[in-house]
């Protein structure tokens, strides 16, 4: 009798592709709490009306693309991957390691292959080939569990493969207490938040008797989340909201035994992108401070990330 897929089974492998749309074999597993691929394949019926009483008289394939989602623990050689991906470009520094990485702003980032092994089977894996990213979110809790990070994006339809064999990486992820905030008013008062690097994809079908899209284009960098604040002595920091206070944000997470950290740079960050609300849902009261960031040409865009692991290069 076979055996049907598990849940632990799965294992999400990527690589940087050369030529978008061409596949490549990955590079790296990443380790992942949530992974969910969906074609989305239009469906073309045949519905004129042929003198009988039913609706529906054939179907002809239309377009697809693929659609899909990644959760996870942030990683620090996993997540330069994901960085690169939607920011576009790399400085790096170190002739060993540890090296440091300063992720900013490219007009065109690099497209990726995507495997997902289903089942431990020949043919027991989903590719994705010319894979964008749309939206990477991070979010932690300085009093509890590690960095969290939320992956969209698009790419070629599925088509199954053998199963990868990359291994998963054994290294742990950056607990949230970790956290170093420095911007005026606010060092020492953040007890956890949330960053979103967003770029709106497009999917481009040219015909050329290809049902899948020619392009993916990727639009230009938007950089906003929150600060949940401590709300101490007096009601400064919801002052900084009333005088739609402009200044810079850094979030530092860093491991100086190990030689790992990842940093969020915002040289002009709004903190009025949006109405800041009072938290009193608990014994403790906390303000929910939101902001954008702004382009400068100190971070080459909005936010520049830069991360110290083991890798030379991505």
């Amino acid at each position: 009798m076979a055996i049907q897929a598990r849940t632990f089974e799965q294992i999400v492998a990527i690589g940087k592709e050369s030529t978008f749309g061409t596949p490549v074999s990955p590079t790296f597993a990443m380790p992942i709490t949530n992974f969910e691929a969906t074609d989305q394949i239009e469906a073309n019926l045949a519905q004129g009306r042929r003198g009988v009483p039913s609706v529906t008289f054939g179907s002809v394939a239309g377009t697809g693309h693929c659609e899909f989602t990644l959760e996870g623990e942030c990683y620090p050689a996993a997540i330069g991957h994901l960085l690169f991906g939607i920011l576009g470009a790399d400085s790096v520094s170190g002739s060993e390691a540890p090296y440091t990485h300063s992720f900013s702003n490219a007009a065109t980032p690099p497209s990726y292959t995507i495997v997902e092994r289903v089942i431990n089977a020949n043919s027991g894996s989903r590719r994705i080939a010319g894979a964008r990213f749309g939206q990477l979110t991070f979010s932690w809790n300085a009093g509890e569990g590690v960095i969290a990070y939320n992956l969209t994006g698009m790419g070629l339809m599925t088509e199954s493969v053998n199963a990868d064999g990359t291994a998963v990486t054994a290294e742990t992820p950056w607990p949230g207490w970790r956290q170093a905030v420095t911007s005026s008013g606010l060092d020492d008062l953040v007890a956890g938040g949330e960053i979103a690097i967003t770029r709106e994809l497009q999917v481009v079908h040219t015909g050329e008797d290809n049902r899948s899209p020619r392009h993916i284009n990727v639009g230009p960098t938007q950089v906003n989340g929150n600060l949940l604040v401590a709300v101490e002595a007096n009601l400064a920091v919801y002052d900084m909201f009333r005088a739609s206070t402009r200044q810079s944000l850094n979030i530092l997470f860093d491991d100086a035994t190990a030689s790992r950290s990842i940093g969020f740079q915002m040289t002009d960050c709004l903190l009025t992108a949006a109405p800041a609300e009072i938290d009193r849902g608990g014994v403790s009261v906390f303000l929910r401070l939101n902001f954008e960031g702004i382009h400068n040409s100190t971070d080459a865009g909005p936010i520049e990330v830069e991360v110290e692991n083991s890798v030379a290069s991505y």
